[in-house]
């Protein structure tokens, strides 16, 4: 009994401590960064801004005291362009990814453009802002984006969920990004976000110390193989293979 309550103890005590580094490390973290970062996205060179990216991303697992685990780089060839496919169970996992692909870019909901700071990183790396209640807009866009600056995109990233899932399961993909495939020679590249919905979901405002944080890169589908399918197809096989490997 006694040590049940040592344990629980403990647990409570990581909690709040995690919890806290969260919320206030890490927003002062971003206000402090705030100068160096305008200083980097304008003044920078790529590599430089991708190092300062990696930085960053870092810099919020460390102050959460949390490592990830990555398997299956090894499937990754470095002269291929990459649409990333990935689950969304929580807000870190963008990080997460920032992590594991170091050039990554983002397609990102338009509603970000509202917070200043968020949306002056994201169009310094190049991310594709789309309005999902406009499927014209949204493709005037990603069709602007892959002409005029493709070739500088090595990992663009889309979460096919829309949005991140409320109960831990992984919800049905929509086919905005087979779009994104259909007019551009990207690879797919699937990828399982194992952990994070325990760490942190949508609708908790604590997080859980004792999540098991791992990146799992499933095979990649090459485009020429992409072009041979349907888009029930292809958004069937990217969500089998996600699934297959996912735990909330």
């Amino acid at each position: 009994m006694r040590s049940n309550i040592i344990d629980c103890a403990s647990r409570l005590r990581s909690i709040i401590v995690s919890t806290a580094a969260m919320y206030v490390v890490t927003h002062l973290m971003v206000f402090a960064l705030m100068p160096v970062a305008f200083m980097v996205f304008t003044f920078g060179a790529e590599n430089t801004i991708n190092k300062f990216k990696r930085f960053f991303a870092d810099a919020v697992f460390d102050v959460i005291g949390k490592k990830i685990r990555v398997i299956g780089m090894e499937k990754i060839r470095n002269d291929k362009k990459y649409l990333v496919v990935c689950n969304y169970p929580s807000g870190y996992v963008t990080f997460a990814l920032m992590k594991s692909f170091l050039s990554i870019t983002f397609v990102a909901d338009d509603f970000l453009t509202k917070l200043p700071f968020i949306v002056f990183f994201l169009k310094h790396i190049g991310a594709i802002f789309v309005d999902q209640k406009n499927a014209w807009k949204s493709r005037a866009a990603i069709d602007e984006r892959l002409k005029n600056r493709s070739r500088e995109i090595q990992y663009l990233l889309i979460y096919p969920e829309g949005r991140r899932t409320v109960d831990g399961q992984i919800g049905r993909f929509k086919y905005g990004f087979i779009y994104i495939l259909r007019h551009s020679n990207f690879d797919l590249l699937p990828v399982t976000a194992n952990g994070f919905y325990q760490l942190k979901p949508v609708r908790r405002l604590y997080l859980d110390p004792g999540a098991d944080l791992e990146i799992k890169i499933n095979d990649p589908i090459e485009h020429a193989e992409i072009e041979k399918m349907n888009k029930v197809r292809i958004a069937a096989r990217s969500e089998d293979l996600i699934k297959k490997a996912y735990r909330p």
